[in-house]
């Protein structure tokens, strides 16, 4: 019986040719398109949009791993937010002083 690596089952899914059309793709101009795609989505639906993204992400984000979040999942999120508030309080109380 043959096993498959994931790394074999790469090198089969993915047409050379196809991957370096998408190295050499213009990164600009797709990041400028997507700022311009969501500018016009929250110009015409405002909030509403973002979370309609954010719902479909946790729901995929669910059907790839049905028990995300875990525990150490939401330890790492928050542990994430408290370095973040205080590197704002740091910059804000730079910015303050000055």
């Amino acid at each position: 019986m043959v096993r498959s690596t994931p790394a074999a089952t790469l090198q089969l899914a993915v047409d050379p040719s196809a991957l370096r059309q998408f190295v050499r793709r213009d990164w600009a101009a797709a990041a400028t398109a997507k700022l311009d795609y969501w500018a016009e989505r929250y110009e015409a639906r405002g909030p509403a949009a973002a979370r309609q993204a954010a719902t479909q992400l946790w729901q995929h984000a669910r059907a790839v791993q049905p028990a995300f979040p875990s525990d150490a999942d939401r330890g790492r999120d928050l542990a994430d937010h408290v370095d973040l508030r205080e590197r704002l309080d740091r910059a804000a109380r730079a910015f303050a002083r000055r």
